[in-house]
């Protein structure tokens, strides 16, 4: 009968210890997937953050420099100003849309 039991005794602590090892697996993994995110999550962060100030700084410096340091004399040169503003401008919303909709996506 003491055969019996601790035979039974053996078995439940042997099972514990493979449910235990198990959780203790499942907990790496959730952690190991968790990581990975943050760190995907603060490489979107950086890239975007690239992204819109080498494309937003360029542009407000050339607007600067021709409103500022360079006067428009003829129409010819408005004209050029205008397209090259509108060229810009329109870089500059796609920039925003495209940012946006991946903070929209990945939130």
């Amino acid at each position: 009968m003491t055969l019996i039991f601790a035979i039974l005794v053996k078995i439940r602590v042997q099972k514990r210890k493979v449910i235990s090892q198990r959780q203790n697996v499942i907990v790496q993994e959730f952690a190991e997937r968790k990581q990975r995110l943050n760190n995907q999550m603060i490489l979107l962060l950086l890239t975007n953050a690239f992204i819109f100030f080498a494309t937003t700084l360029p542009i407000t410096f050339n607007k600067f420099l021709a409103t500022v340091l360079t006067p428009i004399s003829t129409f010819d040169e408005f004209q050029q100003y205008m397209v090259t503003s509108t060229i810009f401008d329109w870089i500059l919303c796609l920039n925003y849309t495209v940012s946006y909709v991946c903070f929209q996506y990945y939130m």
